[in-house]
């Protein structure tokens, strides 16, 4: 019976414990033993063996003393390996007799660690996880009690979790990630990490739950908003946003501090002001050895890293989360952004002057690897290499602002207005160099409008509303760029149409066109607002078609179908809605 060997070798152990009772009852002596009892009652007829086994009177040395518990220990530890470890298993006949024989293990193992469990020693208690860890850890996540909690938090917080969330224990769950997203000597990796567990145990966890053995009232139990000052559900979230903010200053600023490390070496001996050069690469290194030591709050990430190491996506994600920022202060930020990815250098001197006058305007501060990188950057603004790279850029930190739910960190106005102008300069530019154009671009450039779609998804009735403003401000302007924000327009409508008229499979109950984009679409047209000014585009675009050669009219008059054709299934989309 192993419960009988568990009782032995624990109590032995017990009896070779420092501090207990029966080491004031034995004292060995060298030179006198009958001085070891003093005054002491004792049953009578013990022999002495038995004494210094069982009360620990031969053994005055703590670490012999250390060794033979250490022994009782490996007793039962020999006892629960033995029945854990497959390879032990006896060459049994039957599939029959191995499947019996292998129960009455796993019977035998919990019986076992389930007795020893009752052991208040520490000692034992950590042999026994070290070894449950190494042959059958999941069995750890099963054990209950403050000396496995202590010894998983610090051997494996993991299991430790799943421990909790197994037992439904989702308040002890929060506060064992929220602690050790605070605690020192962590990567920031893994701080994001516990506080994303936070977020799901929260979220797993039913409305007033409580919990037994958490708190300080009566009868043990307390909800999670009073256990330890963990902060709300809400403040979780928000510290989960800025910490994911504060690891892509950290990456973009490792990034930039390589660049320049590599620079320096590479051109050492063509940079003028490299003192400059060193100090930002010392400041960047030691700005990611702090982005390490802990998590920052919202303003310290904005005044202290991002803006000074010119992350200006982190800046805006940061604004759209807090706010607090003007417009001014938002379109310097996306200006930034704008003005790393489109090269500064070009073929023709016109368009070089232009890109001269787009750097001054640029008030934002030019950081240090963009000035560096720019002087051998064989790309030039004519060949458009830059074009992808900004499409994406813009488009995917459009969709995470937007999802943030607060706009004015996406300006779309300036934003089209900026991309649409640097579009027509490139189409021109192009064009004057000789290199060649898609036949679609003949016209307009598209990238600029289907950066935006993707960024805003489904906003069609803004996107519209946005162009028409510009196609109307512009009608003073060169006729090249109106019939460039004209043919933009056509492009959304035709865009608008083809989404409104796509099937989807709704909950699996068939087949439905996307009733959001045909509401804002009907919604619209009964205003008679797509088809007033369906016809007054068309009808300028009539009118500029004079103004350009011939094998561009071709072009011109195919835009005008698309608009004559775009009214015509708007009238139709209205009524069958």
């Amino acid at each position: 019976r192993y419960d009988g060997i568990v009782s032995i070798c624990l109590a032995c152990a017990s009896n070779f414990s420092e501090g207990k009772e029966s080491e004031k009852l034995w004292h060995s002596s060298e030179n006198d033993e009958s001085s070891s009892f003093q005054s002491v009652q004792l049953p009578e007829n013990i022999p002495r063996w038995e004494l210094d086994i069982y009360h620990g009177g031969a053994v005055n040395n703590r670490i012999q003393r250390e060794k033979i518990i250490e022994s009782c220990h490996k007793i039962i530890l020999m006892h629960l390996e033995r029945l854990l470890t497959p390879d032990s298993m006896p060459n049994l006949k039957s599939a029959e007799d191995q499947e019996a024989d292998l129960k009455k293990r796993e019977q035998s193992s919990d019986n076992l660690i389930a007795h020893a469990m009752s052991s208040n020693d520490d000692a034992f208690h950590f042999r026994l996880y070290e070894l449950l860890s190494q042959f059958r850890p999941y069995i750890l996540t099963r054990l209950s009690g403050h000396r496995i909690e202590s010894w998983l938090k610090n051997h494996n917080a993991v299991m430790l979790r799943d421990s909790y969330r197994k037992q439904k224990m989702f308040t002890k769950a929060v506060q064992l990630d929220y602690e050790l997203s605070h605690q020192k000597n962590i990567s920031l990796s893994n701080r994001i990490t516990h506080l994303a567990n936070c977020l799901e145990d929260m979220s797993d966890m039913p409305k007033g739950i409580k919990e037994r053995g958490i708190g300080n009232n009566s009868k043990g139990a307390s909800t999670l908003n009073n256990i330890n000052n963990i902060p709300s559900l809400a403040t979780i979230r928000s510290m989960y946003e800025m910490s994911k903010v504060q690891l892509n200053i950290k990456i973009q600023t490792k990034a930039s501090w390589q660049q320049l490390k590599v620079f320096l070496e590479n051109e050492s001996s063509n940079i003028q002001n490299r003192d400059h050069f060193e100090r930002e690469i010392e400041k960047r290194g030691a700005a990611l050895d702090r982005l390490e030591e802990m998590l920052y709050d919202p303003s310290t990430l904005y005044n202290e890293y991002a803006r000074p190491l010119a992350v200006w996506d982190s800046c805006l994600v940061i604004i759209a989360h807090c706010g607090g920022a003007t417009n001014e202060n938002i379109h310097e930020l996306w200006q930034g952004i704008i003005y790393r990815e489109v090269p500064l250098k070009a073929i023709s001197k016109d368009v070089q002057e232009y890109l001269n006058g787009y750097r001054k305007h640029v008030r934002i501060p030019q950081d240090a690897v963009v000035r560096l990188l720019e002087q051998n950057n064989p790309i030039k603004f004519e060949h458009g290499d830059w074009i992808p790279k900004l499409k994406a850029r813009i488009s995917s930190l459009g969709q995470q602002l937007l999802k943030i739910k607060t706009a004015n960190s996406f300006p779309l106005a300036f934003l089209a207005e900026k991309l649409e102008d640097l579009a027509f300069r490139h189409r021109n530019a192009a064009k004057e160099s000789n290199i060649l154009l898609s036949s679609d671009d003949l016209l307009a450039e598209s990238w600029p409008l289907d950066c935006l779609v993707e960024a805003m998804s489904s906003s069609y009735y803004e996107l519209f509303a946005t162009y028409a403003k510009l196609a109307s401000k512009s009608k003073n302007e060169d006729p090249s760029l109106q019939t460039q924000l004209i043919v933009q327009i056509s492009r959304l409508i035709t865009k608008w149409l083809m989404e409104a008229s796509l099937a989807r499979d709704i909950d699996g109950k068939g087949s439905r066109p996307n009733v959001e984009i045909t509401v804002s679409l009907a919604s619209a047209a009964k205003k008679d607002e797509l088809n007033r000014t369906l016809s007054e585009l068309r009808q300028r675009l009539q009118i500029l078609r004079g103004s350009f050669q011939t094998n561009l009219k071709a072009a011109i008059d195919k835009v005008i179908a698309h608009l004559n054709k775009a009214q015509e299934d708007i009238n139709r989309k209205i009524q069958s809605f």
